[in-house]
């Protein structure tokens, strides 16, 4: 197999989203560079369910010392996953791991400025209130799948998004 190539594999087993339809989803929703290879080397549905009812792990962005991840996502119950958009959103908010450990020192230094100064309606999820990193994450699959509720819980977090993640493209 190439070094070249994104890997994407085991979504089958999830039989909501073939491994196809996840390659589809990010070269169409999200910015080339985001998935790129030199980033992100693989995307894996493990077919595991990790936590109990009220906690469990979505997914994970292991990354190296050089910013190059590989991304698990893993069944959203004990039963079964999610439909197709929840899991496009969890990959989204996977990938956005991924930019955030990517970005320039003074870039992460201005997003914890943001998150620091965020009030308590100014966050697109609870799970967001995390910390800078699950903010950043949120923030980024929010700006992909819903712009508009960004825009509305946190502008300051939407032209983040906007000016040095997404460099102005716009979703949706």
């Amino acid at each position: 197999m190439s070094e070249d190539l994104l890997v994407v594999q085991g979504f089958e087993k999830a039989e909501i989203l073939s491994n196809e339809d996840v390659a589809e989803h990010l070269s169409t929703e999200l910015p080339e560079e985001h998935g790129d290879v030199k980033r992100v080397k693989e995307i894996e549905y493990t077919d595991e369910y990790i936590g109990d009812e009220r906690t469990y792990i979505a997914g994970r962005c292991i990354t190296d010392e050089h910013g190059v991840s590989k991304i698990e996502i893993n069944r959203q119950s004990p039963e079964s996953s999610h439909d197709a958009e929840g899991m496009k959103q969890t990959i989204t908010h996977e990938i956005g791991h991924n930019v955030y450990y990517n970005l320039d020192e003074g870039q992460r230094e201005e997003w914890r400025e943001v998150y620091d100064d965020s009030a308590r309606r100014q966050f697109v999820s609870a799970y967001a209130r995390t910390n800078e990193r699950e903010d950043f994450a949120e923030s980024y699959k929010a700006y992909v799948h819903d712009p508009e509720r960004l825009k509305r819980r946190s502008l300051a977090k939407y032209k983040f998004m906007h000016h040095y993640v997404f460099k102005g493209r716009e979703y949706r």
